[in-house]
């Protein structure tokens, strides 16, 4: 497809993030080796030496450590089946080869033009902290785009996602309406298969944990437990406003809903941006969700950068927003606004008239 002026500008704009984001997840390693920071890998690198422990069930509880208190693992016990091999080295080492590894299947299931991987703001984000955004991006990414040609192989690939089930509760909604049977049971299988052998390895004790941790998470969300504008849900968004529970909870409800049908809509139709609606539309499902949990943000944000480079940059600047809390940004986190874009700058006609269901996806 042929680049307009814009876009050919926009494309070389994301030159300096694009070479700024892989330059901040060198130093996050480099940090990690010489003085590791109290991050959200930390909890997952304890929680491996635990499950080699034979604690497995340890890992759904708060640890002592020498950065203090560590939140319990909020991830289902097959997460710990990914885990547990991290716990076998030291830490800096775990960390890079983690964060080496992950962000090598973000960059080969994120496609062309692959600058708009690179310098999408929540990969950096992600790569800071070293938490599984680059994980289960890849993992939805490469399921979709090989969906017609491998739907048994695809629907095995999307059962890795029961280690973060928050991001494929639309799943089975696009896979029923674009008629992807094959995908949905091979999905179903996987998942259970995992879940069981979770169970055979680690017993009850650990799935008691984990339901034990969902509840207790779902208190600490509804009391306000993280700042606001750390959270990156439309439910968050309207709690930092100033409104309470139930409003926020309702209004996140209807976003959800509506995000929900643009889905449905763009499978049942087999609209070209399917894809990249379906990631962004994920991330206003969850009212549990963090910055890193947007690395979703790049299908859209290549597909508008080939064919709506005006709303890419639109964005790509409210993606950015949630980076500057780390240089004392008291306001709103921007990613629900950033979705919202996305999937209004996806769903209108372009300028030559063409539709979300005629246009090039590069996705």
């Amino acid at each position: 497809m042929k680049q307009s002026p814009a876009s050919t500008w926009v494309h070389q704009f994301l030159l300096l993030p694009a070479t700024v984001f892989p330059v901040l997840l060198m130093l996050a390693c480099w940090t990690s080796f010489t003085n590791p920071p109290p991050i959200d890998f930390f909890s997952f690198w304890t929680g491996a030496q635990l499950v080699l422990a034979g604690n497995a069930a340890q890992a759904y509880q708060s640890q002592m450590s020498g950065f203090g208190l560590l939140m319990p693992l909020a991830y289902p016990p097959p997460f710990l089946l990914l885990i547990a091999p991290f716990g076998l080295i030291s830490f800096g080492s775990a960390f890079a080869v983690w964060s080496i590894a992950t962000g090598g299947l973000y960059l080969a299931a994120t496609g062309s033009p692959r600058r708009a991987a690179l310098a999408c703001p929540p990969a950096a984000a992600n790569a800071l902290v070293g938490q599984n955004g680059f994980l289960t991006t890849a993992i939805l990414l490469i399921g979709l785009r090989q969906l017609t040609q491998h739907p048994w192989l695809v629907g095995a690939i999307f059962g890795l996602m029961v280690i973060k089930p928050q991001l494929a509760m639309l799943l089975p909604l696009a896979l029923v309406a674009g008629g992807h049977w094959k995908a949905l049971i091979g999905a179903a299988a996987s998942a259970s298969c995992l879940i069981a052998l979770a169970f055979f390895v680690f017993g009850f004790g650990a799935y008691q944990g984990f339901a034990d941790v969902l509840l207790r998470y779902s208190s600490l969300l509804q009391d306000g437990r993280w700042p606001w504008n750390e959270l990156a849900s439309s439910y968050a968004l309207v709690r930092w406003s100033g409104a309470g529970h139930g409003v926020a909870l309702s209004v996140h409800i209807g976003i959800a809903s509506i995000a929900a049908l643009i889905v449905w809509t763009a499978w049942r139709n087999d609209w070209a941006c399917k894809v990249p609606v379906f990631a962004a539309a994920t991330l206003l499902i969850s009212p549990y969700l963090f910055t890193y949990d947007a690395v979703l943000l790049a299908a859209p944000l290549a597909w508008l950068t080939m064919r709506k480079p005006g709303w890419a940059m639109v964005v790509w600047c409210l993606a950015l927003v949630p980076l500057l809390r780390n240089v004392g940004y008291p306001g709103p986190n921007a990613i629900p606004l950033a979705v919202i874009a996305a999937l209004v700058a996806m769903i209108l006609p372009d300028r030559d008239g063409a539709t979300a269901g005629t246009a090039s996806d590069p996705v």
